[in-house]
């Protein structure tokens, strides 16, 4: 009797392990990155996307963690400077999770797709962004 509480405990370790490797319902089906595309009128300016350091040229994508939040900034020659908060947000995709028949299961899958990202979601996913020119003043004087 001893042996068989043993081997079904074991089963039951095994099991969990086993789903614990498998990856959570928006990791499927998402990843953990996200493209943004960012645009500007007039195109050709410059994006930075702080923290990441990343740069682009507008029309342009850029893929991101969907796990942070980020600031883009887009600046072009003689235009004053744009900045756009792409903001990090818990996903409609976890509720996938609940296709595990255990609700053990689920708690995996959450945890996965919270703990890589891939249960966030950038908003917004697409940036337009319409430059102000700059007086002839500002321009001359650098600001």
């Amino acid at each position: 009797m001893r042996r068989i509480l043993v081997q079904a405990h074991l089963g039951l370790v095994a099991s969990a392990l086993l789903l614990a490797m498998i990856p959570g319902c928006a990791t499927i089906v998402r990843g953990r990155t996200q493209f943004v595309h960012i645009d500007s009128t007039p195109s050709g300016a410059q994006v930075w996307v702080q923290p990441d350091n990343l740069t682009a040229t507008t029309p342009g994508d850029i893929a991101l963690s969907r796990k942070l939040s980020y600031v883009a900034t887009i600046q072009k020659d003689g235009y004053a400077p744009a900045s756009v908060r792409l903001k990090s947000g818990i996903s409609w995709w976890l509720l996938g999770n609940v296709v595990w028949v255990h609700p053990i299961g689920w708690l995996i899958g959450v945890c996965v797709d919270v703990g890589n990202g891939s249960g966030y979601t950038l908003t917004p996913q697409t940036v337009q962004v319409s430059l102000t020119p700059q007086a002839a003043g500002k321009i001359a004087a650098g600001h």
